[in-house]
C-alpha cells in the first residue's frame, strides 16, 4: 500500500503541471497600452503616438489638423 503523502504529492505535481501547461502560447494583451518606454494608444486596430496624433472618428489624425464649423475653425484633437 502506498502512503497517502506520496499520492497527494503526485496529485499536486500533476495539477500544478497541468495549470502551467494549459496556458499555451502567449496571447496579445487586450488593453490599449503597450509596455514600452513611450506611451502608445490604439485607434481601432492601429497604434498611434498621443504626442503626435489623436484618434478622431475612428481615424488617426495629426494634432495640428483643423476643421471649419460655420465661421469658426477648431483643432480636431482639442475640441
Amino acid at each position: 500500500m502506498v502512503p497517502r503523502g506520496c499520492i497527494l504529492a503526485v496529485l499536486a505535481v500533476l495539477c500544478i503541471s497541468r495549470l502551467f501547461c494549459s496556458h499555451g502560447a502567449p496571447v496579445v494583451p487586450m488593453s490599449p497600452y503597450l509596455m514600452l518606454c513611450q506611451p502608445h494608444l490604439r485607434c481601432g486596430d492601429k497604434f498611434y503616438d498621443p504626442l503626435q496624433h489623436c484618434c478622431y472618428d475612428g481615424a488617426i489624425v495629426p494634432l495640428t489638423r483643423t476643421r471649419g464649423c460655420g465661421n469658426c475653425t477648431f483643432r480636431v484633437c482639442f475640441e
